[in-house]
């Protein structure tokens, strides 16, 4: 509510023109420019939050996508250009096609979600953001994401992040991690087509972090203040 208040709501975003044309051909004309990445990467961030701008993102087979994550790519370790380009990634998840080539978004997504947690370990705006994408990701596809977050080991990552005190000092961190988490189990069991005969999740799962899975991006406005801007 105190966010809404704001105007930092995610909701104050959703009609936004499509400004996605414009911050995409500002990154491909200015490759090496790091406020161009930053700015372009935030427009397309906050405008993935109206869905004409998550259509231009992801038409042509995500052609837009792929090129705003080819440009998060050349700066690994700018926290604020991966910060933005997970909340784009968690914006735009729900509408990746239900087919082989949302299937591949979601891989490449969760790949940048992997990097962030192994280089941002001290900046939990960032990983709060990683969470989240995870969640979203996991929820378009289970199956595909669960592979994808398998092989870069994201339940132990997630688990530990939860055990920290970083965790315990950021409740928001706190709660993306258990969504992460909750999706994790939910993606295992659809995988191993076990649920059925009286077993619970648990059963199949393990050791999962069960968590409160509701989606949304109530964090948003968090974030958007605790972000701190860089000169890089």
């Amino acid at each position: 509510a105190e966010e809404a208040r704001a105007g930092l709501h995610p909701a104050a975003f959703s009609d936004l023109p499509d400004c996605s044309p414009h911050a995409l051909a500002a990154l491909e004309a200015l490759p090496e420019s790091g406020q161009a990445q930053r700015v372009g990467l935030a427009c397309l961030a906050l405008g993935s939050f109206a869905s004409e701008n998550r259509n231009s993102l992801l038409e042509d087979g995500g052609r837009g996508l792929r090129s705003a994550l080819a440009a998060a790519a050349k700066r690994p370790h700018h926290p604020e250009v991966q910060a933005w380009t997970l909340a784009m990634l968690a914006a735009c998840a729900p509408d990746f096609p239900l087919d082989t080539q949302g299937a591949e978004h979601v891989w490449e997504g969760v790949g940048v979600v992997a990097g962030a947690f192994r280089v941002f370990r001290n900046a939990p705006w960032v990983l709060e953001r990683a969470a989240h994408a995870l969640a979203e990701l996991l929820k378009v596809h289970p199956r595909r994401g669960g592979t994808a977050a398998n092989a870069k080991q994201m339940r132990a990552v997630l688990e530990g992040v939860a055990a920290s005190p970083g965790a315990a000092a950021v409740p928001l961190l706190r709660r993306r991690v258990a969504e992460a988490l909750a999706e994790l189990d939910r993606a295992a069991v659809l995988s191993s087509g076990c649920g059925g005969g009286g077993r619970s999740p648990r059963d199949c799962v393990g050791r999962g972090v069960q968590g409160n899975a509701s989606s949304g991006n109530e964090g948003f406005g968090n974030w958007l203040c605790m972000a701190p801007r860089s000169s890089k």
